[in-house]
């Protein structure tokens, strides 16, 4: 089906038949810009590549038009297998957009307080002192990440208002929104006569809680994770979603009653917030983080947990974000370690197969020791024997090349939050060199690279008539602060030692840079390194 068909087909659907060709008139023009959200959010891979072909068709039939598609991250890779998939179109150039940084949290927070006490759901007295609470509460390291993320953020602001301070751990804070999504909006009518068929009553007239649908959620949040690709978001078939809640409240001969089930569905759609209405009969939830969650603790039920997620660990990353929410609500809701703990001994045995299939669960066994937490690994002499075993398995996938580059990276960020046993990337003086001998190199930027300066250009070859020794590793923070500390000064930029350990440093001025190469060649000099 031509793009352009579907899209009309929407807006008729939606009742905008008078849109149409008011909006086809500004494709014809070049005068649209056309927002495309999801590339990879498709079932299978023959979908995905029949989407990504229909887009570059469009684009093609429409080409004076601004386009801007969204695609996660690790699918929007070059392949790294002969075979594998590659959703890239060439006509576009790729971005990836930051995470939110430190001032645009705050902001996003104070905005988020100012709303609320526009709205009088807070007091304008506690606006200030709140939404400090929470700035504060998104710096701990353990949610510094989750903060760069919006919806996260979003969420993490939910849970706040409503508890005035934020969980520990992350299956916790899912948790805590699914609660709130589920119960919050009869709390605010209770006592008003409002909430009649309202989740929490409906549930009561069967004799049931939350928690029985919650289990509900879980299952069909499992099945919906097992149908669809890579970290996506599955549609759930509005009679699958009425017949397992008909089984909450069967009558006499065992049947499930479906009105109360209809009744049920009403209520999360309209005000839960928890399943979204994509279109008639078909029902979503509102992000596949929750979808993650949901399914993650699903498995957690399971006798063969660990069999089970190892089996779903091959799948390159469509379970990989509910293993993590598993092992997360098994520690802190469950505590419990030895579950978690033997499944990354079984993601990272002792023995490994050379194949990327292993190499992944790897990265994924250290995800798991750190979603655990370190202390609570190294309680026991097994943990500590993993922990030094993923460690150097971590090291070995990120100086072989095991990976791509990608997954390098976020593999060296694992290891960091583990602790990087490399002290050539940690100390100044392990750093390793490669020696770059005489002759012949390309200098400057060629026509083709548009964020080159004029001074940049243009590319030429230069010939040096001498070698010289480069660091195999930029220099880290975690060597820039043992330069910071000896010289017994505050960098100009302080937030220049704020990132990992094994981190390239950055925010270093030119001056800085000038002034650590020399102290370092001072220091190689007197350790006798250096002439």
């Amino acid at each position: 089906m031509h793009l352009w068909k579907f899209i009309a087909a929407q807006l008729e659907a939606q009742n905008l038949t008078a849109a149409i060709k008011p909006i086809l008139a500004k494709l014809e023009d070049g005068k649209a810009l056309v927002l495309l959200d999801g590339l990879d959010e498709v079932t299978t891979a023959a979908q995905r590549r029949f989407v990504r072909d229909v887009v570059s068709a469009f684009m093609r039939r429409y080409p004076d038009n601004r386009y801007l598609l969204t695609c996660r991250i690790l699918s929007y890779q070059a392949p790294s297998e002969p075979n594998g998939e590659d959703l890239r179109i060439p006509a576009l150039p790729a971005y990836t957009l930051a995470p939110l940084d430190e001032p645009k949290q705050d902001r996003f927070v104070a905005a988020w307080y100012a709303e609320l006490a526009e709205k009088g759901q807070v007091r304008r007295e506690e606006q200030v002192d709140k939404s400090h609470s929470l700035q504060t509460a998104v710096r701990r390291h353990d949610l510094q990440t989750m903060a760069g993320n919006p919806l996260l953020l979003t969420v993490m602001a939910v849970v706040h208002t409503h508890k005035g301070e934020l969980p520990d751990a992350r299956a916790i804070l899912y948790g805590d929104t699914v609660d709130l999504l589920l119960s919050r909006w009869e709390a605010q009518k209770a006592g008003t006569g409002e909430a009649a068929d309202g989740i929490l009553s409906l549930l009561r007239q069967a004799g049931r809680s939350e928690i029985d649908l919650k289990s509900v959620l879980r299952k069909l949040a499992y099945d919906a994770q097992a149908q669809t690709g890579e970290g996506l978001l599955a549609d759930i078939a509005e009679l699958d979603l009425l017949h397992a809640l008909a089984d909450l409240k069967k009558d006499s001969e065992g049947m499930g009653d479906l009105y109360w089930a209809q009744k049920v569905t009403l209520a999360m759609k309209l005000r839960a917030g928890l399943l979204i209405e994509l279109s008639p009969g078909v029902f979503a939830f509102p992000h596949r983080t929750f979808q993650e969650y949901l399914a993650g603790v699903h498995l957690t039920s399971a006798g063969d947990f660990a069999s089970l997620a190892i089996k779903l660990a091959d799948d390159r990353t469509r379970w990989r974000e509910a293993l993590l929410l598993a092992v997360g609500h098994l520690v802190y809701v469950n505590v419990e370690t030895s579950r978690p703990l033997f499944l990354a001994g079984e993601l990272c045995p002792s023995r490994l197969t050379d194949d990327e299939t292993a190499w992944r669960k790897v990265w994924l066994a250290g995800e798991v020791l750190v979603e655990i937490g370190l202390l609570r690994v190294t309680d026991s002499d097994f943990g500590q024997q993993l922990m030094d075993r993923v460690r150097q398995r971590l090291c070995e996938l990120i100086i072989g090349g095991k990976l791509t580059a990608a997954e390098r990276v976020y593999a060296g960020d694992t290891l960091a939050q583990l602790g990087d046993p490399r002290q050539s990337v940690l100390s100044v003086d392990a750093m390793e060199f490669c020696w770059v001998p005489p002759g012949p190199f390309l200098l400057g930027s060629g026509k083709e690279d548009a964020d080159a300066g004029k001074n940049e250009k243009p590319q030429r070859e230069f010939t040096l008539n001498y070698g010289y020794w480069i660091a195999r590793y930029p220099v880290s923070v975690a060597q820039f602060r043992q330069y910071v500390e000896d010289i017994g000064e505050q960098p100009a930029d302080p937030d220049c030692l704020s990132g990992k350990p094994n981190h390239p440093v950055v925010y270093v001025s030119w001056d800085e840079s000038k002034a650590f190469c020399a102290w370092l060649t001072q220091r190689l000099q007197q350790q006798g390194f250096i002439p």
